[in-house]
């Protein structure tokens, strides 16, 4: 069974964060970093340009929607109001 109690910290360190401020890095610890960096930018790039695509259409077809509503309404009740109607005979 599971032990009751605290977890126990792992010995392996992995996903640990390093600050090269703080910490004095090689230069070529300083180019890994910066291209697996450059890695993961790329990669989460491309879903956002995605998200980012998407969400103007949906923002454009609601105002598109918005604006033939009450392009709509207006139409029609600007057309069948009785001061329209005495101006077309």
């Amino acid at each position: 069974m599971a032990e009751k109690g605290s977890p126990k910290e792992s010995v392996a360190k992995y996903a640990q964060r390093i600050d090269p401020k703080r910490e004095k890095l090689s230069p070529e610890q300083q180019e890994f970093m910066r291209k697996t960096e450059m890695a993961q930018w790329r990669k989460n790039a491309g879903k956002l340009r995605g998200r980012n695509l998407v969400t103007g259409l949906v923002i454009g077809g609601i105002v598109l929607g918005i604006y033939c509503a009450l392009s709509q309404t207006f139409n029609f009740a600007a057309t069948h109001s009785p001061s329209y109607r005495n101006k077309q005979n």
